[in-house]
């Protein structure tokens, strides 16, 4: 039978133990949930000790931490059809227009945060009363504005939807007042600088542009309406199929005059077939039946050789298909100049269109500007906060608990490591190679 106490060292057993073995009596832990209570409950004094100085730790620098309150507004941006007034403007001039959504929506989100609209901002209400803590340190005019412009910029946070024209933003301060004063500046601010940025001085270039673009399409326009002329169209496609059903109607003419006079002749051979039963080879009947077969087999192959040969006079069927076929040929020859001179038409027509459109939104721009009518409308207008923005307290506090519970445990798991005493009856096994039937406790010597 074999007596382990829980503190005996290693050292103290009276056979000597090879180096490897007590290597592994060192290691032998259990990596497991029943492993690591063990350690905590033998290092308990060292986990706790780390564990209480990390979250007092935390709990100091989290009391340290200035109630920071956050004032929320929102604007509605206006634009197409809900910003300017219908001019008889085509579909494809809206569809454009509602395609650059996102881009516009975009455009005010960039100059709401933009450096020149915060540097306005800044000034306007004054480093001292935003930032007091800057205005109290000892730096230039420029260095303060400047600072002070990097805080707003990270105190202000603008966000909006794919899906909706509302532009939401929200500005953190360490006084209430002070954050619903700084969004409401730089609302009013942005509408103004919006209205400026959207107004348009090239009114006059669009207009110039205008022009060109309308001279271009006279030109254009001037060409092909003088080519048409030369060919003696006015549609290329409709002259074409115009062409083809004539052909194919004199086409069956011809081969119906064809069928008539083979239908004639086969008629007279029948009667003449008949009329050999009764009457005599030289009688004046069978002449003239005679006579009358040699003028359709005549006129039969005389249809058969104009239709074949293309003679004939100048109204028969076969030099009408020669001239239809020649017409055909020929329109098909100037075929891709005229498609060029019909595409340039196009082009220049949709060119002209692009810029009245611009020139219209800068002019109805330009009327809005001269009247104080922006594009801004505000949905949401900034309140004092009555209450602190959540802020990172409850994030932080939990971190600190996690970090205490990871810094005791790794520093349980250390002391443990550091210690040769043996601790389980394993370790005994390792060393000595039997099996330990029992084990005591450390028994308090009685008073």
């Amino acid at each position: 039978m074999v007596f382990v106490c829980c503190n005996k060292s290693l050292a103290g057993l009276k056979s000597p133990v090879p180096i490897f073995q007590k290597k592994a009596i060192e290691m032998l832990y259990e990596y497991n949930l029943r492993g690591i209570m063990t350690v905590l409950f033998r290092q308990q004094f060292r986990f706790l000790t780390v564990f209480f100085l990390v979250c007092l730790c935390g709990a100091l620098y989290i009391s340290q931490i200035q109630k920071i309150y956050e004032s929320h507004g929102s604007l509605l941006v206006k634009f197409g059809q809900n910003a300017v007034p219908d001019l008889d403007r085509n579909t494809n001039a809206s569809n454009d227009y509602s395609q650059q959504h996102d881009e516009i929506i975009q455009s005010n989100v960039k100059i709401l945060q933009s450096e020149g609209l915060l540097s306005e901002v800044v000034k306007k209400i004054g480093v001292t009363k935003l930032y007091p803590e800057l205005a109290a340190s000892a730096s230039s005019p420029e260095v303060l504005t400047q600072n002070a412009q990097e805080r707003a910029a990270r105190d202000l946070k603008v966000w909006t939807d794919s899906k909706s024209n509302v532009i939401e933003l929200s500005v953190r301060n360490k006084d209430p007042v002070v954050a619903t004063e700084f969004a409401t500046t730089l609302m009013d601010m942005f509408s103004i600088r919006q209205a400026e940025v959207y107004s348009s001085p090239h009114t006059n270039f669009l207009k110039q542009q205008i022009d060109d673009a309308k001279a271009q399409l006279d030109k254009s326009q001037e060409e092909f309406k003088g080519y048409k002329q030369e060919l003696e169209i006015s549609d290329l496609d409709e002259e074409m199929s115009q062409l083809l059903q004539e052909k194919r109607e004199l086409s069956g003419l011809a081969f119906q005059s064809v069928s008539e006079a083979q239908k004639n002749l086969a008629k007279l051979e029948s009667d003449r077939s008949l009329a050999a039963a009764t009457y005599k080879p030289d009688s004046p009947v069978m002449q003239r039946l005679d006579q009358n077969i040699s003028v359709a087999r005549a006129e039969v192959k005389a249809r058969q050789g104009d239709l074949n040969r293309g003679s004939g006079t100048a109204s028969g069927l076969p030099q009408q298909l020669k001239k239809i076929d020649t017409r055909i040929a020929y329109l098909e020859l100037n075929r891709s100049k005229y498609n060029d001179l019909k595409q340039r038409v196009t082009l220049d027509e949709d060119k002209y269109k692009y810029y009245v459109q611009r020139g219209e939104d800068a002019r109805v721009s330009d009327m809005l500007n001269l009247e104080n009518i922006t594009r801004i409308s505000v949905v949401d207008q900034p309140v004092v906060p009555a209450k602190p923005a959540p802020g990172r307290r409850k994030i932080l506090a939990l971190a600190f608990l996690m970090t205490a519970f990871l810094l005791g445990l790794c520093t349980a798991l250390a002391f443990e490591m550091l210690d040769d005493t043996i601790a389980y009856p394993e370790q005994i096994t390792a060393a000595t190679g039997l099996p330990v039937l029992a084990s005591f406790s450390k028994m308090k010597k009685a008073a």
